[in-house]
């Protein structure tokens, strides 16, 4: 986890008593009540115009992989849903091929941050 999101997830710890991994408890509780998707996922913070964006990779299951671009669609709407109403925040969904996102053996990296902040 970069340091600044480090940064902010502390201050939302200590500042509103919400814990550092509540974000990312909530986001695969969501991924998982969505059978299309594995629990892979990645969130990527960029910086665009001097505005934070930010979108969340998610891995297609294999068994629900298609090139049929209404149903790529249809599902990244689903997604995005069902994120909505998990963290209360908008975010651009991205659907990655199956085995896409980088597993790691120990502890997961779930961000990365390409904002370059002065």
């Amino acid at each position: 986890m970069n340091k600044a999101l480090f940064a902010a997830l502390e201050m939302l710890e200590s500042e509103k008593g919400i814990p550092k991994d509540y974000m990312f408890e909530k986001l695969e509780a969501a991924l998982v009540n969505v059978e299309e998707v594995t629990p892979h996922y990645m969130i990527v913070v960029d910086r665009v115009n001097n505005l934070d964006t930010l979108e969340i990779q998610v891995e297609l299951n294999s068994k629900y992989y298609t090139d049929e671009i209404r149903g790529i669609e249809k599902l990244t709407a689903k997604i995005g849903h069902v994120i909505q109403q998990a963290l209360g925040l908008s975010a651009k969904i991205k659907i990655v091929q199956p085995g896409t996102l980088k597993r790691s053996e120990g502890k997961a990296v779930h961000v990365i941050d390409n904002r370059k902040l002065y």
